[in-house]
């Protein structure tokens, strides 16, 4: 039986592997900031792994090739590593579809002593990202949803603008449930 295996990046982000019985990797996701994405990513593999018309076949330069499984929005979930030929691809594919549903997850971030990372430990621009992917949402989408424009949306998951209107800010946050609000300086008390 396959296996998701839950573990840090060097970047120090969360991502997960699908492994097949015989331990070698199959698939590995993107890098998530928080735990939470990589278990929704890990729903997704499962939900659309069985759907050959999720998996885009790529030729690589260099006489390699690779897949990618897609979630129903056109998202990329996971990506193979490289093979020799199309038909050693096409094996890969039919491993993640064999083993995506009955595969365990083996979380080997457990043991840290701060296994998810909070809202005050994020800045905005990556909280509000996260959020925006765990719900499988477009830019787009979410600038409709909260009633301000793509341009604004881009420049907030961006984090590069120096000054952002703090009601356009929670308008968005207002949709994961969230606003903005004083944090005190000193935590202790």
């Amino acid at each position: 039986m396959g296996k998701f295996i839950i573990s840090r990046s060097p970047n120090g982000k969360y991502r997960f592997t699908l492994t097949a019985s015989n331990g070698e990797i199959i698939l590995t996701s993107e890098d998530y900031v928080l735990k939470a994405a990589a278990l929704a990513g890990i729903n997704a593999v499962r939900s659309n792994a069985s759907r050959m018309e999720r998996y885009d076949q790529k030729h690589a330069s260099g006489g390699k090739y690779y897949f990618t499984l897609k979630a129903s929005n056109g998202a990329v979930i996971g990506t193979s590593d490289m093979y020799r030929s199309a038909t050693a691809r096409l094996n890969g594919i039919r491993a993640v579809m064999e083993n995506a549903l009955p595969a365990s997850i083996e979380d080997r971030t457990s043991s840290e002593l701060s296994p998810s990372l909070t809202l005050s430990e994020l800045s905005i621009a990556q909280f509000v990202k996260e959020k925006r992917k765990q719900l499988n949402i477009t830019q787009e989408d979410l600038a409709g949803k909260a009633g301000v424009g793509l341009r604004f949306i881009r420049e907030l998951e961006g984090g590069e603008k120096d000054t952002l209107r703090l009601d356009k800010v929670n308008q968005v946050l207002r949709l994961f449930g969230y606003t903005l609000g004083p944090v005190s300086l000193n935590r202790k008390g």
